[in-house]
């Protein structure tokens, strides 16, 4: 933690202590390998900027020094209100654990100012959601905090529940797809597989009934399709984590196994399971915290127009729906017998229509079907995973809501108008950023903020 002490030349009336949280992507120390990749690519990318430009990279918009800094303090000064800073500095992931890591140790430090305190934070972007879930912890102690967050996207996780179809689809078309992608090897896999396989994928059996023979396909099923099947439904709840009903049947095993035959890995893996399949309401443990309640901070919400931020909010809009559509579609049991009746019906019907209809229309076509239904199943987790890499798998179960502004009735909402664009100037410190996000920026943010403190602080 940094901490400096700014005080006006002249005795002021009124004292406050303000903390400043960066957002994503502005912590010191990385938190993943990813995490550490992007940030080595854009200290590279500043590192060449500055070189070529000839000017010294831009500070941080919390360090001394900065624009939105140097403003801040200006319109303090004249606002005859003394501030000393500090500077929470936490991992900067796109994690909700790393969010809910960072509110515990914000929640520790904010606990160490003085109750009568004039205790300010200023949260950028995702560092306003970690700002709100540390005050949150304060009890009822948060109703004496004043919250700034400027271009935060609030989100809030609701898990939900799956009908038994959903899991089972689900599985299928893990199935079908990976016995498809098998049966595309076709001189790579063994005879016997191959036959079982030819159920699943295009085969040189189907465009000739004589060449089929029924005995080694049935041993062939009946050898190989019960692994692929478990695969199936493993990697189903790898992926999609459908329903909590995994854990309930690891439960139920425990419970009908001999006290004698426990092993403590297999009690580690099955606790493993466990916590996998309540993962979605464990990530709205993390995430959630309640605005609306009277012990809820006293709240200033700067937000701009056309923000970068806002395109996150569009994935995860599309993601929702999409999540929405796919669970309403494939939770009815109409899509279950028509899949059904396409996997029974497929070798009947060929041999009643015409190859090329076979091949490219009846096969291909469902194959396909299945693939993309499976691709339709994770496209949501890729999207929601702009808000914590945690929803890119395991995590279907999971509702995201996100706005600009949060539910609160201690809230004040200002727009700021995208300012004009501003000649360039020699150093780049001393000039407005080009990227909406960075809100700070803006030559209104610092004034206003300043307003609304001189309003609420004593």
């Amino acid at each position: 933690m940094l901490l400096s002490a700014h005080c006006s030349e002249t005795s002021p009336k009124r004292l406050c202590t303000i903390t400043m949280v960066h957002g994503t992507w502005g912590g010191g120390q990385a938190s993943s390998r990813w995490h550490a990749l992007c940030r080595a690519a854009t200290a590279l990318f500043r590192a060449a900027r500055a070189r070529f430009r000839s000017v010294p990279p831009d500070p941080a918009w919390y360090d001394e020094g900065s624009l939105f800094r140097s403003k801040l303090e200006s319109e303090l000064r004249e606002a005859d209100i003394a501030a000393s800073y500090r500077i929470f500095q936490w991992s900067g992931g796109n994690s909700v654990r790393d969010r809910a890591r960072a509110a515990e140790e914000l929640s520790h430090q904010l606990a160490s100012d003085p109750d009568n305190a004039n205790s300010i934070v200023i949260a950028h972007s995702h560092g306003g959601n970690v700002a709100f879930l540390a005050i949150s912890k304060l009890g009822n102690r948060g109703a004496n905090f004043h919250l700034i967050t400027l271009a935060t996207p609030f989100v809030r996780v609701f898990p939900a529940r799956h009908a038994g179809s959903f899991e089972f689809i689900g599985a299928m078309s893990f199935f079908v797809t990976l016995g498809f992608g098998l049966s595309l090897l076709h001189s790579h896999v063994p005879e016997p597989w191959n036959r079982a396989l030819g159920l699943l994928g295009p085969s040189d059996w189907l465009a000739d009934p004589r060449a089929f023979s029924l005995t080694p396909h049935v041993l062939s099923v009946l050898l190989f399709w019960p692994p692929l099947a478990v695969v199936s439904y493993l990697l189903a709840h790898l992926f999609l984590n459908p329903s909590p009903r995994l854990s309930q049947l690891v439960e139920q095993t425990e419970a009908r196994a001999s006290r004698f035959s426990k092993i403590a890995k297999l009690e580690q893996l099955a606790g493993q399971m466990k916590a996998w399949a309540w993962r979605p309401f464990n990530i709205s443990k993390l995430a959630n915290y309640d605005s609306t309640s009277p012990l809820a901070p006293n709240l200033l919400v700067i937000r701009g127009i056309d923000d970068e931020a806002a395109l996150m909010l569009v994935s995860g809009s599309i993601g929702t729906a999409i999540s929405r559509i796919a669970v309403r579609l494939l939770s009815s049991p109409k899509v279950l017998l028509f899949l059904v009746l396409c996997h029974i019906f497929r070798f009947p019907v060929h041999t009643h229509i015409a190859d090329w209809f076979d091949q490219y229309i009846m096969q291909a076509g469902y194959f396909v079907l299945m693939s993309l239904l499976c691709v339709f199943l994770l496209t949501p987790g890729l999207f929601n995973s702009a808000f914590g890499t945690e929803f890119l798998i395991g995590a279907a179960r999971c509702e995201i809501a996100h706005d600009s502004t949060p539910d609160s009735t201690r809230a004040r909402i200002i727009t700021l108008k995208t300012p004009d664009q501003q000649p360039r100037v020699q150093n780049s410190a001393l000039s407005a950023s080009s990227m909406h996000h960075g809100i700070y920026n803006y030559p209104s943010c610092g004034r206003e903020i300043v307003k609304w403190i001189a309003e609420s602080v004593r």
